[in-house]
């Protein structure tokens, strides 16, 4: 089971925020600080998540919290429903309110979730021709880098020098892969390698009134060595090296 969902900032105006006392506030950040240390720093085992003081039951979970900013999920052993009931209220304690639209239970891997841009569960990898319980870049990802190509390859463009827009494509194209490289993902560096070379296709085609294009122009390959576009391939290089 699988618990995701995103938090938001304190509660009240900015007038109510400076009524609050000075020892309200001391008191404040200690109990904040207190709930946040409750959590695991480093997420390598099942760790107990308790229910709240006051409660009814003090029925322990086996749950790990795995959180980036202000996004977080909560992996959890058939206790979802009460993992999410504990993490509402720990969010009320903090005055944090819980973005209801993008807090989701998930039961992996029968289905999937995303979080910081991968969907999770279950994928194809070529490698070992079977499916693996992993991370792939997901499909709003993948359709805003292509977004973003076709804005820079845009035909309004065309009075641009090659030179600057594939600059312009490489550095996108180098971002994205730098951060997507886990998990399968070279049929989702082929689907936007197409990409690339249609639109600076249609590019070209504007800037130099160009209607037939040649079979080199839909190879990659070509490309990278005529004009230096950038071919996404897996890159082993790329993998994080840093230890939680």
């Amino acid at each position: 089971m699988a618990v995701t969902g995103q938090s938001h900032g304190c509660h009240g105006t900015h007038k109510e925020k400076e009524k609050r006392s000075k020892k309200e506030r001391e008191t404040s950040y200690d109990d904040d600080l207190a709930l946040y240390n409750e959590r695991p720093m480093i997420p390598t085992r099942w760790v107990p998540f308790a229910r709240p003081r006051g409660s009814i039951s003090r029925a322990h979970y086996h749950a790990r919290i795995v959180n980036y900013a202000d996004d977080f999920v909560i992996c959890c052993r058939g206790t979802a429903q009460e993992a999410m009931t504990v993490m509402q209220d720990m969010m009320t304690t903090l005055k944090l309110t819980v973005n209801e639209t993008k807090t989701h239970v998930r039961e992996v891997p029968v289905e999937t979730f995303d979080f910081l841009g991968y969907t999770f569960g279950l994928h194809w990898t070529h490698r070992t021709r079977r499916k693996l319980l992993c991370g792939a870049p997901s499909k709003k990802r993948i359709a805003r880098v292509c977004e973003r190509i076709s804005a820079i390859t845009d035909r309004r463009r065309s009075g641009l020098d090659p030179e600057e827009v594939v600059g312009e494509l490489n550095r996108v194209l180098r971002g994205w892969a730098g951060y997507f490289c886990l998990g399968p993902v070279s049929d989702t560096y082929r689907m936007i390698n197409t990409h690339v070379r249609y639109r600076f296709r249609k590019w070209w085609g504007a800037k130099h009134k160009a209607h037939k294009f040649g079979p080199c122009w839909y190879w990659s390959p070509w490309l990278e060595r005529t004009f230096g576009l950038l071919q996404l391939r897996w890159d082993p290089s790329r993998l994080p090296h840093a230890r939680a």
